[in-house]
C-alpha cells in the first residue's frame, strides 16, 4: 500500500484536473483564470505563518525570460517559484551551472504538491522547498541554496492575485518590538481621564516598579489617645 506522500498515477490525471478547473474557473491558460485559481484555492497557502506575508520565493505570473535574467547573478542553487503562464500550477525555477532550469510543479487532488517527474509529493510547497534544500532533484546534482527575492519590493510582482477582497500583503517583516506571539500588531492601549491622572502622581515609583505590581505604602501610624489609669477601691 503507497505511503501518504507517494504518488499514486491513478489519482492523478491531468486531463481530468484541466477539465475540472476549466469548468470551475474558466479556460485553463487564461491569466483571469490562473489568478481567480490562485485567489481561491492558493492565497492562504503562499502565506508565512505569524508575519502572513508571502514567502520570500514566492512570485507571480512572471514571463520566463524575467525570472531567468533575477537569477541570472545568482550563485548556483538560487531558485524560485513562480506561476504558470500557461497552466494553474507553479514552476520552479533555479540558476544551474551554465544556465536557469524550470520544473513544474503541480498541486494534485488531495492539495498536496509534486515536481513533475519526481516521486516525492509534499504537503505545502515549503515543505518542498526544504526537501530540495536537504536533497537534491533527481536529475541534478545540487540543492537548492537562497531564495531570489523581489527585484521591487514596494511593487511586487504578485500585486495582481490580491484584489480589494484580498489585500496585498506586505512584503516587508514587521519589527519584532510591534508584535505579540501570534505574530500580529497588539492592539493599541486606550488612554482615559484616570489613566492620565493616575500617570502623574508618582514619576519616581512608574521608573522603579510596574504599574499592576506596585503596592501602595501603609498609611502613617497616628498617635492614639491613651485613657487615663483607673483607680480601683479596695475595701478590707
Amino acid at each position: 500500500m503507497a505511503e501518504d506522500d507517494e504518488f499514486i498515477e491513478d489519482d492523478y490525471s491531468i486531463a481530468h484536473r484541466a477539465e475540472t478547473v476549466s469548468n470551475l474557473y474558466g479556460p485553463v491558460g487564461a491569466k483571469n483564470t490562473t489568478v481567480k485559481w490562485f485567489q481561491t484555492s492558493q492565497l492562504q497557502k503562499l502565506l508565512e505563518p505569524f508575519s502572513e506575508r508571502p514567502y520570500e520565493w514566492f512570485h507571480g505570473i512572471i514571463p520566463r525570460a524575467k525570472a531567468e535574467k533575477m537569477l541570472l547573478l545568482k550563485p548556483v542553487g538560487a531558485f524560485m517559484i513562480r506561476l504558470s503562464e500557461k497552466r494553474l500550477g507553479y514552476v520552479l525555477t533555479f540558476r544551474a551551472e551554465t544556465r536557469c532550469r524550470h520544473y513544474m510543479v503541480d498541486p494534485t487532488p488531495s492539495n498536496k504538491y509534486v515536481v513533475v517527474g519526481e516521486p516525492k509529493v509534499h504537503k505545502t510547497l515549503e515543505d518542498l522547498v526544504k526537501y530540495h534544500q536537504k536533497l537534491p532533484l533527481s536529475n541534478w546534482n545540487h540543492l537548492l541554496t537562497e531564495p531570489c527575492g523581489q527585484q521591487d519590493v514596494a511593487r511586487p510582482d504578485y500585486a495582481e492575485l490580491w484584489t480589494s477582497g484580498h489585500p496585498t500583503p506586505p512584503t516587508q517583516p514587521l519589527s519584532a518590538s510591534y508584535m505579540d506571539m501570534k505574530g500580529r500588531q497588539p492592539p493599541l492601549q486606550q488612554v482615559t481621564a484616570n489613566s492620565t491622572k493616575s500617570s502623574t502622581i508618582s514619576t519616581s515609583n512608574v521608573a522603579t516598579h510596574n504599574t499592576q505590581d506596585f503596592i501602595p505604602p501603609l498609611p502613617p501610624k497616628t498617635r492614639t489617645k491613651t485613657r487615663p489609669p483607673v483607680n480601683y477601691i479596695s475595701y478590707k
